[in-house]
């Protein structure tokens, strides 16, 4: 695993591509990962459309049933995260437990802006 495509659920509870993350990982951090997510695969693509800033080539598509956090410098005008870095995953929340609704929230508390 070289990098993971990350998605939050939009108001309709679809999965919204929102960027991608290659950093932070430790060999332990890849190896737990690809454990939890072998049983995950599936052939569909889970976001609500086809992410258009990332090559496709090799993904394996899993059900977005695991929550992780991650790091950014910032968020672009689409809503992408821009240099993400891997923090872990977080085992005290639940996909449904996140919405876009929610990030926009935070954003603002954090006067995060998008460019």
């Amino acid at each position: 695993m070289d990098r993971l495509l990350l998605g939050l659920p939009n108001s309709a509870g679809r999965l919204t591509y929102v960027g991608t993350v290659k950093t932070g990982f430790t060999d332990a951090m890849r190896t737990d990962l690809a454990t939890r997510q072998r049983p995950l695969q599936q052939q569909r693509n889970p976001f609500t459309g086809q992410p258009q800033d990332e090559p496709l080539h090799g993904v394996r598509w899993v059900r977005p049933e695991l929550v992780g956090e991650v790091r950014a410098m910032e968020w672009t005008a689409n809503r992408h995260l821009r240099l993400a870095s891997w923090r872990g995953l977080r085992p005290d929340l639940d996909p449904s437990d996140l919405n876009m609704a929610e990030l926009r929230l935070m954003q603002q508390q954090c006067e995060i802006t998008p460019r």
